[in-house]
């Protein structure tokens, strides 16, 4: 799987560069003193079920990364039209899944 994510506008984006360079140190900063990054992701799954975005090794996960995910889960089956859907609205999250080699809708994006 390839995580990829785009912006609308075409001259670039400076506030996803600078959140692509604002990742969380691995240092143990005291609680507190740096906000978590957020994170919007939409990716897919092939269970029944979506993954749990309360389980606590997915707390624990941004507990130790300093992040704030907002995942959204879409199943397979629908996968490729949300990404249009998605594009189409400009309301694409700051990455997403990318299930094909060829996926006309995200081959667009600047």
């Amino acid at each position: 799987m390839v995580v990829v994510g785009c912006s609308g506008g075409g001259q670039g984006s400076p506030a996803g560069e600078a959140a692509a360079t604002k990742a969380p140190s691995s240092s143990n900063a005291p609680e507190g003193q740096k906000a978590p990054l957020k994170l919007s992701i939409m990716a897919t799954y092939y269970t029944p079920q979506p993954p749990n975005n309360q389980s606590d090794i997915w707390k624990k996960l941004q507990e130790m990364t300093n992040t704030q995910i907002d995942m959204t889960w879409v199943p397979r089956s629908a996968y490729d039209d949300k990404v249009s859907v998605s594009i189409a609205s400009n309301d694409l999250p700051q990455g997403a899944a990318r299930t094909e080699l060829i996926l006309p809708a995200l081959g667009e994006c600047d």
